[in-house]
């Protein structure tokens, strides 16, 4: 009887090494990626997942990698690094391995904003369901929402607030949430200016507004990854002050720097 493949493998120049533990670069996830150029894979029998750096792995190492998602024969999440961390999942291996072979044709291509948007109609048949509900009922789902102030002298739409279940605050975590202001810090910033240019013209015209957006977003001290969300804006008032509510729901979007749709 064959012995049970081990969930987690470590390829180097096309060959598994010894089985190592997951959490063995836990304080510098990059490192193997950058400058051991390793390919990880891990199954669990329902979902493989696949983390690599296009730019750095050789030939062999690809066909290791795709050898072993024909064998776990699973959905497939292909995790790569393009000026950021992007996530694809695939039902079929055949389409996770076709789009494995456009990456690394793509390899080297630079992505040149730090985010993007694409403006959709603002029609109720092509809103996400979370993001209906949040319209109808907004003290219900305020915690996945966005507040901002506009800020004359600025320009600029400091946080207000941000709901614990908002794309933004998910991903930076409870201590920033909880912390004395919402800055979302200089890695940010770039990001920030990118999908926050429309707000503008939100507060000017007094219409909501429906995004799909893709943005690079970081912690302190880590990598950016890359966020895919639905977003709609609308203007809002408080006595003197003015500012804008963003409804967010994560979702794939129709924004394809990469070469592909972002899930």
């Amino acid at each position: 009887m064959t012995a049970p493949s081990p969930p987690y493998y470590w390829i180097d120049r096309g060959k598994p090494l010894s089985r190592i533990p997951a959490d063995i670069f836990q304080n510098d996830l990059d490192l193997p990626f950058r400058h051991f150029s390793l390919i990880s894979v891990r199954s669990d029998g329902n979902l493989t997942s696949v983390r690599w750096d296009p730019r750095y792995p050789d030939s062999a190492s690809i066909d290791a990698a795709i050898e072993k998602i024909y064998e776990a024969n699973s959905a497939t999440r292909l995790i790569f690094y393009k000026d950021g961390w992007f996530r694809e999942v695939f039902a079929d291996p055949h389409e996770a391995v076709n789009r494995l072979h456009a990456i690394q044709t793509l390899k080297n291509l630079a992505i040149s904003k730090p985010g993007f948007l694409k403006q959709q109609p603002f029609e109720p048949e092509t809103l996400p369901p979370l993001i209906k509900l949040m319209m109808h009922y907004p003290k219900v789902f305020r915690n996945y929402a966005i507040e901002a102030k506009f800020d004359e002298q600025s320009g600029e739409f400091p946080i207000t607030f941000a709901g614990l279940k908002c794309a933004t605050g998910q991903f930076l975590g409870p201590d920033w949430l909880d912390g004395p202001n919402l800055d979302l810090g200089v890695q940010n910033k770039a990001w920030d200016e990118e999908v926050t240019r429309p707000f503008q013209n939100v507060l000017s015209t007094w219409k909501p507004r429906y995004d799909h957006v893709l943005a690079a977003l970081a912690r302190p001290g880590g990598e950016p990854i890359w966020e895919p969300y639905h977003r709609v804006v609308l203007p809002r008032r408080n006595g003197r002050n003015y500012g804008t509510i963003s409804l967010i729901a994560r979702g794939p979007v129709d924004i394809a720097p990469a070469g592909g749709v972002q899930s």
